[in-house]
C-alpha cells in the first residue's frame, strides 16, 4: 500500500504491527518501544491509527528525535460520538464489508478498482479480531495529554477529503501544540497512498526549514 512512498524514502524503517496476539495502544506501545530506536536524526511518520503511538513514543523516548510527523491521524478519539458504541465492534464482520465501502470511506473519490483490490487483500490478511480490537482502540484512546511530552517539532499532513479523521483531531492538537505546522493536501484518508510526492514535499520542506539537531 506504501510502494510509491518507500521508494522515494531512503534510508526507510518501516514499522509492522504484529497479526496476533489481539492488542490495544498500551501493549502495541510497549512492542514498539522495544523495537524502534530514537536518535536524534530520527524522522518519525505517524499514519492514521499510528498516530497516538508515534506521539507516546517520541514522548517517553530519552532522546528527542529529528521531528514528529503526523499523518490523517488523531491523538484522541477521532470520533467521540461513536465512543459509546466500541463494545458493539465485537460482533462486527469487517471481512464481510463490500471492497467498494471500505474503498469509498478511505479513497473517496480517489478510488480505483486497483486500489480497491489492493485494500481488501490487505485487510484481510489481518485476523478480525485484531481489527476490531484497532477500531475499538481507536475510539477509545485519549492520549492528548501526552504531546506535552514530544520534544522536537512537529508536523501534520492535512488530508482535505478524510472521511474517516475529521479536521477536529488535528486542532485538537495544536490547542495543545500551537507550535503545530500544518499542511493541507488535496487526498483522502489514505493520503500517503494517493499523494506520496505532496507528502513527500511537505515534509523536506518542514525538515528544511527547522533547525537540525
Amino acid at each position: 500500500m506504501f510502494a510509491a512512498l518507500l521508494q522515494q524514502l531512503v534510508p526507510v524503517e518501516v514499522i509492522a504491527y504484529p497479526s496476533e496476539p489481539v492488542a490495544g495502544y498500551t501493549t502495541l506501545l510497549e512492542q514498539l518501544a522495544a523495537r524502534v530506536t530514537v536518535d536524534a536524526d530520527t524522522v518519525l511518520l505517524a499514519e492514521s491509527f499510528a498516530g497516538p503511538l508515534g506521539v507516546a513514543l517520541v514522548a517517553q523516548a530519552a532522546v528527542a528525535p529529528r521531528a514528529l510527523v503526523l499523518c490523517a491521524t488523531f491523538a484522541d478519539s477521532p470520533l467521540l460520538w461513536l465512543r459509546p458504541l466500541a463494545p458493539l465492534l465485537r460482533g462486527l464482520p469487517l471481512h464481510g464489508l463490500p471492497p467498494w465501502l471500505c474503498a469509498a470511506a478511505t479513497f473517496g473519490r480517489w478510488a480505483t478498482p486497483a486500489w480497491s483490490a489492493r485494500l481488501h487483500a490487505t485487510l484481510h490478511q489481518v485476523p478480525q479480531p485484531v481489527l476490531r480490537e484497532r477500531l475499538r482502540a481507536a475510539l477509545r484512546v485519549a492520549w492528548r495529554e501526552a504531546l506535552s511530552g514530544v520534544r522536537c517539532p512537529l508536523l501534520y499532513l492535512q488530508a482535505s477529503a478524510d472521511c474517516i479523521v475529521p479536521a477536529r483531531s488535528a486542532r485538537r492538537i495544536a490547542a495543545l501544540r500551537p507550535d503545530l505546522h500544518l499542511v493541507r493536501i488535496a487526498a483522502p484518508h489514505f493520503l500517503l497512498q494517493v499523494a506520496p510526492e505532496a507528502a513527500l514535499a511537505a515534509i523536506a520542506a518542514f525538515l528544511a526549514n527547522t533547525v537540525a539537531r
